[in-house]
């Protein structure tokens, strides 16, 4: 998944929830696997509910 779409403003946000959670600064490589695991879990979560409403 290409990463033109994490802006510094997001990164930054990616941060101050995640960095307590791990105990260390992140650097943008886990910047990158964070955000791109939220945006794949939520692209599941929205397929499963679309299923749900209208099936498959």
């Amino acid at each position: 998944m290409l990463n033109n779409w994490l802006t510094a403003e997001l990164k930054e946000g990616v941060k101050t929830i995640f960095e307590p959670r791990y105990g260390h600064q992140l650097n943008d490589e886990e910047l990158v696997e964070i955000a791109n695991n939220l945006v794949s879990g939520i692209e599941t979560i929205c397929k499963l509910k679309q299923n749900q409403m209208y099936g498959k």
